[in-house]
């Protein structure tokens, strides 16, 4: 069956269930509901980190630390594109739009790029899915000195050991924490897909270049599809402005606590050499280090994507037979050709551009600090 939208049924599932789908039942009260949960959630984690500052190992509390700020990042994340909704609205109406008018010529390269997208959703949630369980499993089957000692996922500065407020506050923590694994993810896969939307439209816009702009049509049919061509390259430029609004806090929120985590990891394993607990530290940490990882790199390669697309129309254009062309269709041509000099990027904050680069330079640092703190111990 062919694709109907390159935002698949599961992706938008995920949107409405968050409030985030433009025309979903009681997305009000769903955004509501979702912030005031996760911000109660993040104040009760960072209130015992603070209260418990002197009293927990430096170990257990960067590791309590580090959740409390992957749960505040995924806050931030959500009000960031909630502030943004207008945003998000307009984009998916323009994509709606694109595919409504779609020619039977372009339906090729859209559905390719529809079932690409499809595909990376479902690898992104499931990479997403088992993060929780595996972590929740390193928490509840570690070795404890104290056997009496009732575990949480999230820690919270009051007494819950009673039955069954005990398994009632666990199991509401691990559903939590799941749910917010996976949105999460469907920002990551939201974020790609918007991307790969922009990037088969680049491509329909260079394979028009390419066939429509052959001096042997008629100089009208040439002048009809370079305005059709003109409309499209609009159409994908204020997309990717679009997304950059979207997604450029989110990128900032995430490679902040990428550094941070960085740190607390280097510094949790580090330390666990000599207290002979570096396997249990390990395995507490390796699936954060993943997803934080995971997460930053997929930013970073849709920046990279992008901008490498974007310059192929300026390519298609110079590389077409401008010079069997009229002084008019040529002069339109220049138009394009200048416009898409100005690269489309996505940028970290507005401070730098989301590229592999970046994302390399990321990992040499956080890789030196680790050394660095091997090397005082």
């Amino acid at each position: 069956m062919a694709a109907k939208s390159i935002i698949s049924d599961l992706m938008e599932t995920c949107l409405r269930l968050t409030g985030l789908w433009p025309d979903s039942s009681y997305r009000i009260l769903k955004r509501t509901a979702f912030i005031t949960v996760l911000l109660t959630f993040v104040i009760l984690q960072f209130w015992y980190c603070i209260i418990h500052v002197k009293n927990e190992s430096m170990v257990d509390l960067l590791d309590k630390l580090s959740v409390a700020i992957s749960n505040s990042v995924v806050f931030a994340k959500f009000v960031a594109i909630c502030i943004h909704q207008r945003v998000l609205t307009e984009t998916l109406a323009i994509m709606a739009e694109d595919w409504n008018d779609l020619e039977q010529s372009d339906s090729r390269i859209m559905i390719q790029k529809a079932a690409l997208a499809d595909r990376i959703t479902k690898i992104t949630l499931m990479i997403y899915f088992p993060t929780v369980p595996f972590y929740t499993a390193t928490i509840f089957l570690s070795p404890s000195d104290d056997t009496t000692e009732k575990k949480f996922l999230l820690h919270f500065p009051f007494n819950l050991t009673e039955t069954p407020v005990y398994e009632t506050v666990v199991s509401v923590q691990v559903i939590e924490e799941w749910i917010l694994s996976l949105t999460a993810g469907a920002f990551m896969a939201l974020s790609t897909t918007l991307v790969i939307h922009v990037a088969a439209r680049i491509e329909v816009i260079t394979e028009k270049l390419k066939q429509d702009l052959d001096c042997r049509n008629e100089k009208e049919a040439r002048l009809m599809s370079m305005r059709g061509i003109i409309v499209k390259h609009e159409r994908v430029i204020v997309l990717s402005e679009n997304i950059e609004t979207l997604f450029t806090m989110v990128a900032l929120a995430q490679f902040l606590y990428n550094t941070i985590v960085m740190c607390f990891i280097g510094f949790v394993l580090v330390t666990a050499l000599d207290t002979g607990q570096f396997f249990t530290a390990l395995s507490r940490t390796f699936s954060f280090y993943l997803s934080v990882n995971f997460e930053a790199l997929i930013l970073c390669y849709t920046g990279e994507y992008l901008t490498t697309k974007g310059e192929y129309v300026g390519l298609a254009a110079y590389n077409s037979n401008w010079y069997d062309l009229s002084v008019q269709e040529t002069r339109a041509l220049l138009l394009i050709i200048l416009r898409s000099q100005k690269s489309l990027t996505l940028t970290i904050g507005k401070f730098t551009n989301l590229s592999l680069v970046t994302f390399a330079n990321m990992m040499k640092a956080s890789a030196s600090y680790v050394s660095v703190l091997y090397a005082m111990e």
